[in-house]
């Protein structure tokens, strides 16, 4: 038999007060690797396979990176020229010299690697969260969900999810606290944000907001998941679960 356990968040990450800077700027974050250089050389690669008919399961990684967001960020500065000076895209992560040649823009902050209770503060103070995945052709499900996906829903911030269909958009669409787009659609992601920035900026940034069922992927609950793993392999009773009752699971009915 298979167990499925999956990856998780410290609620005691999420235990100190962050206020918001209130300086009227509307902040896009995003945390964790870009993958920029090895999207192109897995479109080369997947080129080069097909002239020699093969494939590379019809995958693509580009959208990984953070090129749609900048394209979506530039023409939301050209439909909406209000915003420039009050719109800002802050990456926090590690950037290799392909991610950093995307930077053509004077609203990107590259903080660099930064430690992982400022990262969480960063998610906190943003206003819309950047969650990007590679892209699958029609007909494919994705079963990954990244690791940062969880971190992002305990932070109670809006999460704009530029991902495919599968494991991960079914939990984003099942928490109401995403906006949904495929990895690659541009066009939506620049309605989204600038329907997002000028709400913002007009009526004040959306409240925090929790999602119900979260404390399942808390990970004293995973923990506790993997030990009854353990537990029914060498036949030890089940044991009741950590903070049994406290909330209802979230609820993911998967697309079809």
């Amino acid at each position: 038999r298979v167990h499925a356990i999956p990856n998780g968040y410290d609620a005691a990450d999420f235990d100190e007060p962050v206020a918001p800077a209130g300086d009227g700027t509307f902040r896009i974050a995003h945390t964790g690797l870009l993958h920029t250089g090895l999207g192109r050389d897995h479109r080369r690669a997947a080129g080069l396979r097909r002239l020699l008919g093969g494939s590379l399961g019809e995958v693509d990684i580009l959208p990984r990176s953070h090129i749609y967001l900048l394209e979506a960020v530039d023409r939301v500065l050209a439909e909406a020229p209000e915003l420039r000076g009050r719109l800002r895209v802050e990456l926090a992560g590690a950037l290799a010299e392909q991610d950093r040649a995307v930077i053509r823009t004077d609203v990107v902050e590259a903080l660099g690697y930064v430690p992982h209770r400022d990262a969480v503060r960063l998610l906190r103070r943003a206003d819309l969260l950047f969650l990007p995945m590679h892209d699958v052709a029609p007909g494919y499900r994705t079963r990954i969900v990244p690791g940062k996906t969880y971190e992002y829903l305990a932070s109670r911030r809006p999460i704009l999810a530029a991902v495919p269909i599968g494991d991960a958009r079914d939990l984003l669409e099942a928490s109401g606290n995403a906006l949904v787009c495929a990895p690659a659609d541009v066009e939506t992601m620049t309605r989204l944000i600038r329907d997002e920035a000028t709400s913002a900026l007009a009526n004040g940034r959306r409240p925090d907001r929790a999602v119900p069922g979260i404390e399942r992927f808390e990970r004293r609950r995973i923990a506790e998941q993997f030990a009854s793993v353990l537990d029914e392999a060498v036949g030890v009773p089940a044991r009741a679960p950590h903070g049994a009752g406290a909330a209802p699971p979230l609820e993911i009915r998967p697309q079809a």
